[in-house]
């Protein structure tokens, strides 16, 4: 007898009640890193209707992703009636190596039982499920059957895979690496939404926007010598912020799998599954000691440097303006500020830099242009000259430098000179007058003080009795609003947006007034998911310019305040994953252009 009971647990982690056995099993033995499992809790016996769980079970080794799922079967045979009722869990490893599914607690009868732990092997991957067995190949007569006797669906395993791709795995600091987010399905998928968003440490990161209407983003791929369809759910250009190996981390995408079943009319049963990204190893290399320019200071790609005077004579005091540009593609966004040579007898200003940069071909393109004023305060021929700017191709693995030549400024006319109260780089400037001196206020003989009224008749009564009865009018028609909205569930929803979003602005306002830091920008960027689904109904992995620019276009909403939007979104993406380079951007200024965003696309004046 004891020898059984053995047997029986290491088979499937046995318990007992009174009236009926618990038996735990698992949909597998062996899994994928990738894959999810099933732990199937059956109670056998009269009284197995009436079994409950006591607790959902945890372990720290698996997360819990769905149930409890319950199917029950009576059988009637030879005058023998049976009863079985399966409650079924589904669990997500979080590493490989033998691991132990947790066990679960029955309450059976008015007594507490325990089923064993199951051991399980994870293993890197994915791992094909094993045939189901005892099942006829014809299927069922029974037009009604709904797979009943097969429990839980079966893992679909390798036929969806969730993977992360990139080109390359080996790149310099600061070299661009696309990264593609890319579901590979054989079966028939149903909807899919982001579980967890993984984090890109060590990155700076830019977003590329999908448009939906782009055909290349389906296709078929081969991976492991299998055929699949597959989709691109989303696309970032990743750029290395230091040397060092990087391990990528892990997106989980929870998917809704339609699998047939063996019924007469071909019915088909939803499971929903857990997909976690394949693990991603990024090399990134510093740069070479050996040639290194002594100017050089970080940044990589190709890169052209042109500059030019508007004009190249003028008078003394009168501004010309250098332009100068740099140009290429790679990390633009990390080219040095750009400065004039300092000239004894000019005035050179801070420049004025404006951006044209995109997202193409995996990496950035485009240019930056910094504008100098420049005002001689004496006649001369002045030669002004920028510094050279080094660079990393790493192409050919080389440094290079590239400079412009240097441009020449004619100025005639007398020295400028004085010092005084509206001087600005040397020369005057007229003062004119805002306004006039406060006038003196004039006093006089006090009122007479005129007698009490009666309470009723005084004005201020009348104005609070007025506004008490507004306030009541309104309250009640709020409330009314209220349970109407409550009646349409995605009206409620859509009102509440607003408020939510409020509360959230506050907590974000909490976390600003810390300084910068990745749970600020995290928080704006939710703050924004959450408000764009509730409002308008934009699920996470449609947030895109494209269909944002779509549907708040339907809702009437401005083009400017769609595009305030894309670009706060587009900074949240950027600066959450590496906030130290969130130098130019105060959180006050943030939080208040948010603040006047929300006002309106709420319908407000901004």
């Amino acid at each position: 007898m004891l020898m059984g009971l053995i047997v029986l647990s290491a088979m499937g982690g046995l318990a007992r009640g009174e009236g009926g056995k618990v038996r735990a099993t698992a949909s597998a033995d062996r899994i994928g890193l990738e894959n999810t499992v099933t732990l199937d809790i059956t109670i056998e016996g009269s009284d197995a209707a009436g079994a409950e769980i006591v607790e959902k079970p945890s372990a720290p080794d698996f997360r819990l992703i769905g149930g409890p799922n319950v199917s029950t079967q009576f059988r009637f045979v030879n005058g023998r009636a049976s009863f079985t009722k399966v409650i079924a869990f589904s669990f997500m490893p979080l590493k490989t190596g033998r691991l132990e599914l947790p066990p679960v607690k029955i309450r059976l009868d008015g007594q507490v039982s325990r089923t064993e732990p199951i051991p399980v092997e994870v293993v890197a991957g994915s791992v094909s499920p094993s045939s189901p067995s005892g099942r006829s190949p014809f299927g069922t007569l029974d037009p009604f059957d709904t797979d009943a006797e097969a429990g839980t669906p079966a893992d679909p395993g390798d036929d969806l895979l969730l993977r992360l791709e990139s080109p390359g795995r080996a790149v310099y600091v600061g070299q661009p690496i696309p990264l593609d987010l890319v579901l590979y399905y054989r079966v028939r998928i149903g909807g899919a939404d982001l579980e967890k968003e993984g984090k890109f440490e060590g990155f700076w990161v830019e977003t590329v926007e999908l448009d939906p209407r782009d055909t290349s983003r389906v296709g078929r791929r081969e991976h492991n010598g299998r055929a699949y369809n597959t989709q691109v759910l989303r696309r970032w250009v990743l750029f290395p912020l230091r040397s060092g190996r990087f391990d990528v981390d892990p997106w989980i995408l929870r998917v809704l799998v339609e699998t047939p079943t063996q019924s007469f009319f071909g019915m088909t049963r939803r499971q929903v599954v857990l997909r976690r990204t394949n693990s991603i190893t990024i090399n990134v290399m510093d740069f070479p000691v050996v040639g290194r320019p002594a100017a050089f200071n970080g940044l990589c790609g190709r890169f052209d440097i042109r500059a030019g005077l508007d004009k190249s004579a003028v008078a003394t005091g009168e501004a010309a303006t250098v332009r100068l540009i740099v140009q290429g593609e790679g990390n633009l966004r990390s080219i040095p500020e750009q400065k004039l040579m300092e000239i004894p007898g000019c005035k050179i200003y801070a420049p004025k830099v404006q951006d044209n940069i995109r997202l193409e071909g995996g990496t950035l393109r485009g240019s930056r242009t910094w504008e100098f004023v420049v005002i001689p305060l004496e006649a001369g021929m002045f030669e002004l000259s920028i510094p050279e700017l080094s660079y990393f191709d790493p192409g050919s693995q080389t440094f290079r430098s590239v400079n412009s030549p240097a441009m020449k400024l004619n100025a005639t006319g007398d020295r400028v000179t004085g010092t005084g109260a509206g001087n600005i780089g040397g020369f005057n400037m007229p003062i004119e007058m805002k306004g006039r001196d406060i006038r003196h206020i004039h006093t006089g003989s006090m009122l007479e003080q005129k007698p009490p009224e009666r309470l009723y008749r005084r004005p201020w009564f009348l104005a609070i009795f007025g506004l008490l009865v507004l306030v009541t009018l309104g309250a009640v028609a709020i409330d009314e609003r209220r349970r109407y909205l409550q009646r349409d569930q995605r009206s409620w929803t859509r009102s509440r947006a607003a408020v939510q979003a409020r509360r959230d602005l506050r907590a974000c306002a909490a976390l600003g007034r810390k300084g910068f830091s990745a749970e600020l920008f995290d928080g704006v960027y939710r703050l924004l998911q959450n408000y764009l689904q509730a409002r308008f109904g934009i699920n996470n992995l449609e947030l895109t310019g494209v269909r944002l620019r779509q549907v708040l276009s339907s809702h009437q909403i401005s083009e400017t305040a769609t595009a305030d939007l894309l670009d706060i979104l587009q900074q949240c993406e950027r600066y959450r994953y590496a906030p130290t380079v969130a130098e130019t951007v105060l959180p006050q200024e943030l939080l208040a252009r948010l603040e006047r965003l929300l006002r309106v696309m709420e319908g407000g004046r901004p």
